[in-house]
């Protein structure tokens, strides 16, 4: 009996989907974690720089401020230990050169800080350029002649070089004292203070972009994350529903010797309809076997409909097979399964149900129909006479009838027809006179 399979969904496939799906997955997820780890070391190092340039800033500004009060001191106290540090500072501070290190290494090229910072150390050497000019007539108003080597260096002004101490006092004040000079100082902060805030927001923009990047990976963790538990739900709903289910509905229906419901994922629809086929039809004459019969007759039983139930027996197929061998015994039972197929409608249940016996399950029909029946015997047996490698070939049939569907009883009734034909001239049929009601 050839398997028609039926449309279903193929586990085997399905597996390989949710397998490369979960490659995918865990490649995108692998993916994802080390662009994770990447954005997060660089939102650490924007930080890290952020927290470098701001104290580099703050260090330079601060080292700016304290110069111009150490100047501002020596020039109104003459207390040579100002101007010494001042010196030192300027001129030796290496806090100040690796502030100023940190400050170009830390910052992007694609910004215009460097310049900027150019321009506000210029400033700065210039105010330097004052102070120091205050310095240097500060200690010729002093009148101390041991003079710093970088105090020596600087020129007094030809202006200036006439007048007494008390004269160039008061210049030295008044160059580090006056409006000019407290707004040249202004400037150099405000421009230290505007690099800082420029650095600030140049930072904290990348730190920005960098931290929405984190965040968008962030999301696309969790995203995947869900989707792999999605994707674990549905596949062991599927296990649940195409496999497991299906197997305990197998198992039962094995157990009461019921057909297999064709049902789950399309390998077990195939196994479904293969165990069918193989346990339901006769291997010889490619009908129901006993099995199958059974099957038709439990559905009757079910419905309670009318109907019509045939044994059909073979006269003397003993002797056909001693006679002719058995190849021809079996060449007249297919041809009986032929005819019987050919004489009775595809709804009903045609079937082998031991070596020479053959049973047919009709429903809907009704008591009425005997002549009907019992004319479709008749051309059985005249068509099977005409056999040409066996003479004499044919059958005796017992037919009975009920109101209620299959039940043991009628198969009794129709057993007991069929032997009133064996016991009688046999090649006839009877029709078993009572309907079951």
């Amino acid at each position: 009996m050839m398997v028609v399979l039926k449309k279903g969904v193929s586990f085997s496939l399905l597996t390989v989907i949710f397998l490369l799906i979960l490659i995918m997955i865990f490649i995108g997820s692998v993916y994802t974690s080390h662009r994770i780890k990447k954005s997060y070391i660089q939102v650490q190092e924007a930080i890290r720089v952020s927290a470098i340039c701001k104290n580099s800033s703050q260090t330079i500004k601060d080292i700016s401020n304290n110069l111009s009060k150490k100047a501002q001191y020596f020039v109104i106290t003459h207390a040579t230990v100002y101007a010494e540090e001042y010196i030192q500072e300027r001129f030796n501070n290496p806090e100040r050169e690796e502030a100023l290190a940190k400050l170009y290494e830390s910052t992007r090229e694609s910004t215009n800080f460097k310049t900027r910072l150019k321009i506000a150390m210029n400033q700065s050497d210039s105010l330097a350029g004052i102070e120091l000019y205050a310095i240097r007539l500060a200690y010729e108003a002093a009148d101390i002649t041991d003079l710093p080597s970088a105090i020596s260096e600087i020129e007094i002004r030809p202006s200036d070089v006439g007048n007494t101490a008390e004269e160039r006092q008061k210049i030295a004040q008044g160059v580090i004292f006056n409006e000019g000079y407290a707004l040249y100082q202004a400037r150099v902060n405000q421009n230290c203070n505007d690099i800082i805030t420029e650095i600030e927001a140049d930072i904290e923009s990348n730190l920005e972009s960098k931290s929405q990047k984190l965040a968008k990976l962030l999301h696309m963790a969790n995203l995947l994350q869900a989707m792999l538990i999605i994707l674990n739900m549905i596949f062991f709903v599927s296990l649940i529903f195409m496999i497991l289910r299906p197997l305990k509905n197998y198992s039962s229906s094995i157990k009461n010797e019921e057909h297999l419901n064709v049902m789950g994922a399309m390998e077990l629809k195939l196994l479904a309809e293969t165990y069918n086929n193989v346990h339901d039809y006769d291997e010889l004459t490619k009908i129901l076997n006993r099995r199958g019969l059974n099957v038709a007759c439990k559905n009757s039983t079910k419905k309670r409909s009318e109907v019509c139930f045939i044994l059909v027996d073979v006269d003397n197929f003993k002797t056909i097979n001693d006679t002719y061998g058995h190849s021809t015994g079996d060449f007249v039972l297919e041809k009986i399964a032929e005819l019987l197929k050919e004489y009775f409608r595809k709804e009903d249940a045609i079937a082998r149900i031991g070596g020479d016996e053959f049973a047919v399950l009709a429903n809907n029909l009704s008591f009425d129909s005997s002549d009907l029946i019992t004319s479709k015997i008749e051309k059985l047996n005249i068509e099977l006479s005409k056999v040409e490698k066996v003479k004499n070939v044919s059958v005796s049939v017992g037919i009975a009838f009920s109101r209620k569907g299959y039940s043991k009883e009628l198969f009794r009734n129709a057993d007991k027809a069929l032997y009133r034909v064996k016991n009688g001239t046999k090649n006839g049929y009877s029709v078993y006179e009572s309907v079951i009601v």
